[in-house]
């Protein structure tokens, strides 16, 4: 385990009591690892809060102020990735730490919904989706992702 800061003993705290060995199969042999659990509730909240951020950077005029967001975690496999393929080429690409995190992303033309894909590290996988109400004035809205996906940046 990496030297800890000794100013943050809540951190270490933390970190330390989520973490257990597991053991990894390759196609080579067992591999024991350290690995760590973070609370999904955390997870989800910093997901929503990152793709706030980004409506904002790269959709400034969108108002998500009263939008409800969804987050899930994708298992990155072939059924997964051909269901991802479906609307995928509708988004924009974008990445942030060289590696660190991969995302593509797209708000609908309405301006009713969107779909953030995050990859961190090539290894965790996850959607978050966001939609605002739908007004009883509009009936006809499309509030799915099932329409073309809007450009920025």
């Amino acid at each position: 385990m990496p030297k800890m800061n000794r100013g943050t003993p809540k951190l270490r705290e933390f970190l330390l009591s989520r973490m257990k060995d597991v053991f990894l199969n390759t196609k080579d042999s067992v591999r024991e690892l350290s690995t760590f659990e973070i609370p999904r509730d955390r997870v989800d909240r910093f997901l929503v809060r990152l793709t706030k951020g980004f409506i904002r950077y790269f959709y400034p005029d969108y108002d998500w102020g009263n939008s409800e967001f969804s987050v899930r975690t994708i298992t990155p496999d072939e059924e997964s990735i051909a269901k991802l393929l479906t609307f995928i080429g509708r988004t924009k690409y974008a990445e942030r730490g060289e590696g660190v995190i991969r995302f593509r992303y797209g708000i609908t033309d309405t301006g009713l919904s969107g779909v953030w894909l995050y990859i961190f590290y090539d290894v965790a996988w996850f959607l978050v989706f966001h939609q605002k109400p739908i007004l009883e004035s509009a009936p006809d809205a499309d509030a799915t992702l099932s329409g073309s996906l809007t450009s920025s940046r």
